[in-house]
């Protein structure tokens, strides 16, 4: 069933390709291949659907992007040839292409990530702004060394890319409406010295278009750039950049492909927070620009702001003039029931304004609450926050799609028992009213499985806000039968968080008969500022504490687990292993096996991770490992000036007192002493539960060493583990043939160690 289930499309994102039609972009997979695609689907929205929708190049193009008004289409595009890959832009018209502009020799691969990505139309549509890992500097006479010299990348998912630079692709002047007056032409826009590193970029509309607003990724005092995957925390913010292309004149108008430097002026306009995603909305002859901003250093995620300034008049923003720049929406001081804060993805829709029935913006933002996703709408004039998702008794998780910047979005929802739906939201005079215009394709007797799920959601009693979600196969009620084995899955992070949302291995373990609980501890986002900060320095006591009480809460009061040999298991990946490893040492009496995915087993081990800050924090020591962006309106040499001075206690290492305490909370030493104590009154402890390792080879986030270390150290001590190695695989295993490898596995381990069928 897992196959079945985890080759459902899952909804990527959404385009509005015209007012009558949307795009939808599905990630595929395909496991008889061994491959995830992306597929594309065109949904009318009425009956009057356009003939000329832009042709789709099968199985080349990785990234593409609609103009504001409609009329041309971007693709980004990658073909094969042998070892090698070629890489071309297209710009379309209806079915006609008007601009192919081969850009393989000018920079290397695309950037498609969500955090330094890029892929926008000027606001005059005759120009293509994108992200691309530049080409690596060569050897020279006067630095023969260039190539070799270290540069750092931005860590785990990134593949090694360290030196992201704008292109832009202008095919005419702004002003110039025929499109043959200019050939096209590429510019890299980038710092002379790369000092800091800038993704995102959006355009400030001016008749002239050199302006863009970008984040820009700093590196730490003695030269880190920390990994940014899963970390708002960063020294990053919001930064004005400004350039001047080369005229006409310049050109060799018989290269169509001459590739010109431009260096601009910049400077930073957002404060020492870590502030993200720019975003510019244009009413009248008014221009306000809007980004998300979370606290620098400390957790991971914590709750987000968002800050808007007032980009009219560029010249006359100023260190002096500080009102312009005002919290739209800031964090609770105490947050509740009604609106624990704001806790979205990294990034603001590419369009997240709508005008609902001509009345005031709103901005639509995709957001944690408590065990759920859901939809809100943000007023930026009074700073009213409204919970746009429907109630009722599916508990659906939701993400945000697409916005059209008028009076319709696109999302999509599922639950444990119901995949991936995509719906359109339109506003009106009579309210929001939803649409459903897709939903998967199931085999009747997929239906049939999935109508089995239930999903419910309890608090843990004495720990709030801590609860769990609970998903289970009800299957024929009026049979009575034994309650199901029961799964505890504590999430990762500690500052990530699970959800309601549809997940196939999740959902095939139910199916294979077992009671999945899934806690969201302390630390959890989608519950408060406080609630998150809580778990710093308590890591390994409090969210272990609180994982445990949840699997008690759910066999002593639930009533839907009980306790014995073969009954309970824990399984958990990150730091949801590093959960589940201390849970098997401390109570070895209730957790019958554990399956642990990259799990963090040593804390003292800082060096082989790209966010050693992650252990400073969490387990107490943030201010030894400080993290801070450069002050408002620095420029790019006053950047190099960190707030950190350089120097020795810029540095951060792990003292003999640090170390202490990593070590003691470190699930490496809690099983070492049980052995050990086990050694010595054999009588008194039991053997461990059996583990389940899953290592990735090339997981960046948390060293390959701590799991064999580990595994090392059970073997030696006799235990019963097994470890599977997927090379090529990262912190996430999220390759095809690796989740289904680590689900079959993980599946087989249970059965393994499971009760007898016959108890």
């Amino acid at each position: 069933m897992y196959t079945r289930l985890a080759e459902i499309p899952l909804p990527l994102s959404a385009t509005f390709l015209s007012n009558e039609a949307v795009q939808i972009a599905y990630s595929a997979r395909n496991h008889l291949s061994n491959t995830k695609k992306t597929l594309n689907k065109i949904i009318p929205l009425t009956t009057n659907v356009p003939t000329n929708l832009p042709l789709q190049e099968s199985g080349e193009i990785v990234a593409s992007a609609v103009s504001p008004s409609y009329h041309f289409r971007a693709n980004l595009r990658e073909t094969k040839q042998g070892t090698s890959t070629k890489r071309f832009i297209d710009v379309w018209t209806g079915n006609r292409i008007d601009v192919s502009f081969e850009v393989t020799d000018h920079h290397q691969a695309f950037y498609l990530d969500e955090y330094l990505s890029t892929l926008t139309f000027s606001p005059s549509e005759t120009a293509l702004l994108y992200t691309a890992e530049a080409n690596g500097p060569q050897n020279s006479p006067d630095d023969p060394y260039a190539k070799y010299r270290y540069k750092p990348s931005f860590g785990e998912g990134f593949g090694g890319k360290k030196r992201p630079h704008f292109f832009l692709l202008r095919w005419r002047a702004p002003a110039d409406t025929n499109p043959l007056t200019l050939k096209p032409t590429l510019y890299e826009i980038h710092p002379e010295n790369d000092d800091v590193l800038f993704g995102q970029g959006t355009f400030l509309p001016t008749p002239e278009e050199t302006t863009i607003y970008a984040t820009g990724y700093e590196f730490t005092p003695n030269g880190r750039m920390l990994g940014i995957k899963g970390c708002f925390n960063r020294p990053f913010g919001i930064w004005e950049l400004r350039f001047q292309t080369q005229s006409d004149d310049d050109h060799d108008n018989n290269d169509e492909k001459k590739h010109d430097l431009i260096i601009y002026s910049a400077r930073k306009i957002s404060d020492t927070k870590s502030g993200r995603s720019p975003r510019i909305f244009q009413e009248d002859s008014q221009s306000t620009l809007y980004w998300f901003s979370s606290d620098a250093g400390g957790p991971h995620m914590s709750t987000t702001s968002l800050h808007s300034l007032d980009t009219t008049s560029l010249d006359a923003i100023s260190p002096e003039i500080t009102s312009r720049t005002r919290i739209v929406i800031p964090i609770p001081e105490a947050p509740g029931p009604d609106f624990p804060g704001l806790c979205p993805p990294f990034n603001l829709p590419n369009q997240p304004f709508l005008q609902p029935n001509g009345g005031p913006t709103e901005i639509i933002v995709q957001s944690q609450w408590g065990s759920r996703t859901t939809i809100l709408s943000l007023s930026p004039s009074t700073g009213a926050v409204k919970n746009l998702t429907p109630p009722g008794p599916a508990l659906f998780s939701w993400t945000l799609l697409a916005c059209d910047g008028k009076n319709r979005i696109v999302c999509s929802r599922s639950s444990p028992g119901i995949p991936y739906q995509i719906l359109l939201g339109i506003f009106s005079d009579k309210g929001l009213q939803w649409l459903v215009l897709d939903q998967p394709d199931l085999a009747p007797d997929v239906l049939s499985a999935l109508q089995s799920i239930k999903t419910s959601i309890h608090p843990v009693p004495g720990r709030y806000p801590t609860e769990t979600i609970v998903i289970r196969s009800v299957g024929d009620e009026s049979t009575p039968a034994k309650s199901p084995p029961l799964i505890t899955v504590p999430h990762g992070g500690p500052h990530g968080a699970t959800t309601t949302a549809f997940a196939a291995g999740t959902t095939a373990l139910v199916l294979e008969g077992y009671t999945l609980s899934m806690p969201n501890y302390t630390g959890t986002p989608g519950y408060g500022q406080g609630h998150i900060y809580k778990l710093l320095g308590q890591c390994g006591t409090l969210d272990v504490e609180d994982v445990h009480a949840s699997t008690l809460h759910v066999v002593n009061d639930l009533q839907l687990a009980r306790l014995g040999e073969g009954e309970i298991f824990v399984m958990g990946g990150s730091h949801g292993g590093f959960i589940s490893a201390h849970l098997i040492s401390k109570y070895p009496d209730v957790y019958s096996a554990a399956i642990l995915r990259n799990p963090v087993i040593s804390c003292g081990e800082v060096t082989g991770t790209d966010i050693p800050d992650w252990y400073f924090a969490e387990f107490g020591f943030q201010d030894d490992f400080p993290i801070k962006s450069s002050p408002p309106f620095s420029d790019l040499s006053a950047a190099l000036k960190s707030p950190i001075t350089p120097g020795f206690d810029a540095a951060p290492h792990v003292t003999l007192s640090i170390f202490e305490k990593l070590y003691e909370a470190s699930p490496s030493t809690a099983l070492f002493n049980y052995l050990k104590n086990r050694s010595q009154t054999p009588k008194n402890h039991k053997r461990l539960p059996p583990v389940l390792l899953l290592i990735g080879a090339s997981d960046q986030r948390v060293s390959p060493t701590q799991g064999t270390t580990f595994y090392h150290l059970l073997k030696g001590a006799g235990e019963q583990v097994e470890m599977l190695i997927f090379e090529g695989e990262g912190h996430p295993l999220e390759g095809v043939e690796a989740s289904k490898v680590g689900w079959e596995a993980s599946r087989d381990w249970l059965k393994k160690y499971g009760r007898e069928e016959s108890s």
